[in-house]
């Protein structure tokens, strides 16, 4: 509460953050590369949480 009234804000911290959208076969391939490589290139990713590649 404190924070929408603070911000001007309604609903919930992350309301219509997320969306989905349907893709094209160049797009999905992008995208698929992205969700694969995005963890590693940002060092959030821990050992037992990967497969070995």
């Amino acid at each position: 509460m404190y924070f929408n009234a603070k911000t001007h804000r309604s609903g919930h911290l992350f309301q219509g953050r997320f969306h989905s959208c349907v893709l094209d076969e160049t797009h999905y391939g992008t995208a698929l590369r992205y969700i694969e490589i995005n963890p590693r290139n940002t060092n959030i990713t821990h050992a037992c949480l990967l497969p070995p590649s």
